[in-house]
């Protein structure tokens, strides 16, 4: 497997994480936690989705350099 395709599946794998983390922060068990755990938690939920642009803008790249090569030949 080449280096592009771990690249979608880290990007695919975090995006499900990301969900799943999500669908926890607005659920009952949530508003359960203590303060500084939840504020954890949403940090959290930032850094991931700004994670998860980087390895999307990465992903565009390469495909526009792909296409730029098709297009070169």
């Amino acid at each position: 497997m080449g280096w592009k395709n771990r690249l979608i599946m880290e990007r695919d794998e975090l995006q499900s994480r990301l969900y799943r983390l999500s669908v926890f922060i607005v659920g009952f068990s949530f508003a359960k936690l203590d303060q500084r755990t939840k504020s954890l938690l949403r940090i959290q939920q930032g850094l991931m989705q700004d994670y998860l642009a980087v390895l999307n803008m990465r992903l565009e790249r390469l495909e526009s350099a792909d296409d730029k090569e098709v297009l070169d030949r």
